[in-house]
């Protein structure tokens, strides 16, 4: 829980300056688990993968958790 705590305000910043560049949500998402790896990069991957079933946003961010 610690780790995740501290990957997130760094993960959610490059997610947020995706999207001022321009790019979409799914794309910060990607670049975010790419970036990062256990265990926030691989909650991005479940969230982003949630989103590309055809999820509605919402519930795969409200489902998004440290283990």
């Amino acid at each position: 829980m610690n780790k995740f705590q501290r990957q997130l305000p760094d993960a959610l910043d490059l997610v947020a300056r995706s999207l001022k560049a321009g790019h979409a949500f799914s794309s910060g998402m990607k670049m975010a688990a790419d970036e990062y790896g256990d265990p926030i990069g691989i909650e991005f991957y479940k969230t982003l993968n949630e989103i590309n079933f055809g999820w509605r946003y919402l519930r795969p961010c409200k489902t998004f958790h440290p283990g």
